[in-house]
């Protein structure tokens, strides 16, 4: 994978990133993260979002940083890494 792949991935992941995160404190809450989704018409269950967001935010505090919304898109591949 080139580097300039990697610049063009992480452009989009910041793009999808900011989306979620309204206010612009560099985390996405949870408020944040449930609101989005709604707005796009994803519709979960509590369990569903609360199995989400244990994946997106694996150290517990609730809050999504960059660097753990970055590394789920790896997870999944949706980087093409």
């Amino acid at each position: 994978m080139t580097h300039s792949h990697l610049e063009g991935v992480e452009e989009i992941a910041r793009a999808m990133f900011d989306l979620f995160d309204q206010d612009k404190s560099g985390e996405i809450q949870r408020f944040e993260m449930e609101e989005t989704l709604g707005k796009f018409g994803v519709k979960v269950t509590p369990e569903e979002f609360d199995l989400l967001m244990s994946e997106l935010d694996p150290n517990g505090d609730g809050k999504v940083t960059f660097e753990e919304f970055l590394e789920l898109l790896h997870k999944h591949n949706f980087t093409g890494n």
